[in-house]
């Protein structure tokens, strides 16, 4: 006569039901690895541990000068605008942009720390722009969202630096926290006031930049820029700063 152990049938159950459940877990660990490695979604990573893999040398974000090829596009409710530009930069001089404009002539803008000189070959005229207005306008230049996050991971500021790694690349984000936007009075209180976030997107195997991206006030993109061509650490002559 077969005799059930009901005990021994319920502990052999339970084990089943544990062993399943655990391998069940296994299972939609490894599924989702798999989808957030291919969505692109492994957020999180340390600003640390984002530097240490960029390097110290040749790094974007501890550059001396650079030379840039891009295109921006400017976007606004009305309309879209692209622009093909030039640009030349020195950390102990400042930038220089060039690019042509709907009649095809050449424009040169020189921002310096404390003032910006634009001018029109087409209209063979020069003219100077105080330095109220430097901040915002060169915010297309990366040189200053270098400045920005290298300030934000040091201090406390109207910017913070966060970091995420994707498969193929690196995004960094300066994400504005000025409460008070109209009564910031740091450096860069005009970007402040126009920019709630900038996003800088880095080739993971070159680490050289492959867009930058601005948002406005109602988080929607204004600006964005694609990298066609970037020399770090170009040698170049202070004279081609001049006007």
């Amino acid at each position: 006569m077969y005799v059930v152990n009901i005990k021994k049938l319920l502990n052999n159950k339970l084990t089943l039901v544990i062993f399943c459940v655990i391998v069940i877990v296994v299972i939609l660990s490894i599924i989702i690895y798999t989808l957030s490695m291919k969505l692109n979604i492994l957020r999180g990573t340390k600003i640390g541990d984002i530097l240490s893999k960029l390097g110290n040398k040749n790094n974007v974000l501890n550059m001396e000068s650079y030379y840039a090829e891009f295109e921006l596009t400017v976007i606004s409710n009305k309309n879209t605008n692209t622009y093909f530009i030039k640009e030349w930069y020195k950390k102990d001089i400042g930038s220089r942009l060039e690019y042509l404009d709907k009649n095809n002539s050449k424009i040169n803008i020189s921002i310096f720390k404390d003032k910006m000189i634009i001018k029109n070959e087409g209209q063979k005229s020069i003219m100077n722009i105080s330095s109220y207005l430097t901040s915002y306008t060169n915010v297309i230049s990366l040189s200053t969202f270098v400045k920005i996050y290298n300030i934000s991971v040091k201090e406390k500021y109207c910017f913070e630096a966060n970091s995420y790694e994707k498969v193929n690349e690196i995004n960094i984000v300066l994400d504005n926290i000025c409460k008070n936007k109209n009564e910031c009075i740091c450096e860069d209180h005009e970007i402040v006031k126009q920019i709630s976030k900038m996003e800088l997107r880095i080739d993971k195997n070159n680490h050289m930049p492959l867009t930058y991206t601005l948002y406005d006030n109602d988080k929607k993109e204004c600006i964005s820029i694609v990298y066609n061509k970037f020399d770090i650490n170009a040698k170049m002559l202070d004279t081609i700063f001049e006007v």
